[in-house]
């Protein structure tokens, strides 16, 4: 079985200590050049968004070092990591470091902390060693995960570990780093394949697994709502639902050229059948292949209830992570915490409805994830 790697401890305290000031973390994302593993460049060991009352996001990122480090070259590798991520900060943690390092640190933008450092700000939380929070909490997350990994990893895994490892690879590779309309269509498909699966799985592990990683990709469809809010919020009211069917058609993609590229096709495809003999097609109506899907109206209406209630609906992806992956006892620790989570809770409950409705989650899947896990553990 794979093994948690050593430096999980302190990334984790990271991703807690995020959560407890009320700013939204992932730990464990990886930039690569494909939208596999093939390719991986490096590992994100945490991010952070906060979002404000225009949907704009001020992000961080975490470098976490807790054992024997050469301090200046990974001062110097994180600014290559902001420049990729385009962030607005970053932070290396380590054991310990010379003050002129973190002097000049600093001249680059970049802050070195200790573990010193991060001892006092949870002492000044009020942080337990053992109290972790959501997905911060690697003895029961990251156990799962490993297991998981050898499953789908398996030299010939089944349809059903395939289906899972392809969007476990979405939520950690491709869906975070440029955020795109083309993406957001996939993470929609990808949802709907989950949810199925937590239906249909015929291994209880795959069935579980399904369950968390669709919770993984609802957490992650909460930020794109806030990052397509951002984008229409300029937009009269009667401009953007036209604008949101062609993106929820095309992606990113042109439509007149999407149209003329399919037309092209399917006559390449005519001409094919004849030169072969082979009875023509009976035609495909390119119109119907280009209407919008069935869930455009709802994104529309859930959009517009988004941004009339901006100062709450920013909350969303923190509020969704503790919905999906927390416990109430965990809120009730926090005080700044709670009252975030309390004030998206009803852009929860919009976004919730929107997925059973429309995308056709069980509503038995909008609950938190963690007592099925902890009993696993």
């Amino acid at each position: 079985m794979s093994r948690i790697p050593e430096g999980t401890h302190l990334e984790a305290r990271i991703q807690r200590m995020s959560f407890a000031q009320a700013v939204f973390a992932e730990r464990g994302l990886l930039p690569a050049a494909s939208s596999d593993y093939r390719m991986v460049a490096t590992d994100i060991d945490v991010l952070t968004w906060e979002y404000h009352t225009d949907f704009h996001v001020t992000q961080g990122h975490y470098e976490c070092k807790g054992g024997k480090v050469q301090v200046l070259d990974r001062v110097m590798w994180l600014v290559g990591v902001r420049m990729l991520l385009d962030a607005d900060a970053s932070y290396l943690v380590s054991a310990k470091s010379d003050r002129e390092i973190v002097q000049f640190a600093r001249d680059l933008h970049v802050d070195v902390l200790s573990i010193d450092n991060i001892d006092s700000v949870e002492g000044q939380i009020g942080i337990q060693d053992n109290q972790w929070l959501a997905r911060s909490n690697y003895p029961v997350f990251d156990k799962a995960k490993s297991a998981w990994r050898d499953r789908y990893q398996e030299k010939n895994p089944s349809d059903e570990w395939k289906t899972l490892k392809s969007a476990i690879q979405m939520i950690e590779i491709d869906s975070w780093r440029l955020l795109s309309y083309g993406a957001f269509n996939r993470l929609i498909r990808t949802i709907e394949a989950l949810s199925t699966l937590t239906r249909e799985a015929t291994e209880d592990s795959a069935r579980i697994c399904a369950r968390y990683a669709l919770g993984a990709a609802i957490v992650r469809f909460t930020q794109y709502l806030l990052w397509i809010a951002r984008d229409i919020s300029t937009m009269q009211p009667g401009d953007f639902e036209d604008y949101l069917s062609q993106k929820l058609i095309f992606g990113n993609n042109n439509p007149d050229q999407a149209v003329g590229l399919i037309e092209s096709t399917l006559h390449l495809v005519d001409e094919s059948l004849k030169a072969t003999a082979t009875p023509k097609s009976h035609g495909v109506d390119v119109a119907r292949l280009t209407n919008p899907p069935a869930c455009c109206s709802d994104l529309v209406k859930l959009l517009r209830e988004l941004l009339s209630h901006r100062n709450s609906a920013r909350f969303l992806p923190l509020a969704m992570e503790f919905k999906l992956f927390g416990s109430q006892s965990q809120l009730d620790a926090f005080e700044s915490l709670k009252l975030v989570c309390g004030l998206g809770e009803d852009s929860t409950a919009m976004v919730c409805g929107f997925l059973i409705r429309s995308l056709g989650v069980d509503s038995s899947m909008l609950e938190s994830c963690l007592s099925v896990l902890e009993s696993k553990a």
